[in-house]
């Protein structure tokens, strides 16, 4: 099911919290960065986050600027891998912790370090 309509149909029905999110969807930078955001109000007090195909410049940047947005989210683990296909990880992985009270994000002066600056000068302003 497409990642969007599960999260509006999640907000109607409810359910219990999410502890575990495994987000393997379109690996475009707007929909790995919707991807996360929209699980944000279902996830659990403590949870794991897990992005795969992290060797893509538009999953790691998106996963950077979720981490900006939300500073209850912390990186915990990044495997890149040779290439797409490869048998470890496949093409990448990242995984986020989240915990629902943390307030100590990450601070302004490291976020440069990790902006994909090749990608970003891809995207078109509207």
């Amino acid at each position: 099911q497409d990642f969007e309509r599960y999260f509006i149909e999640r907000r109607q029905r409810g359910g219990p919290p999410i502890g575990v999110y495994l987000y393997d969807g379109a690996h475009d930078y707007r929909s790995q960065l919707i991807g996360l955001l929209l699980a944000v109000p279902h996830l659990a007090e403590r949870a794991l986050l897990v992005v795969d195909d992290a060797n893509f410049a538009s999953v790691r940047q998106a996963t950077w600027d979720f981490l900006a947005a939300c500073p209850q989210a912390r990186l915990l683990l990044e495997v890149r891998t040779p290439g797409n296909g490869h048998p470890d990880f496949w093409n990448g992985l990242q995984v986020l912790t989240w915990e629902r009270g943390r307030d100590n994000g990450y601070s302004v002066a490291d976020l440069p370090a990790h902006r994909e600056a090749a990608f970003l000068r891809t995207l078109t302003p509207c």
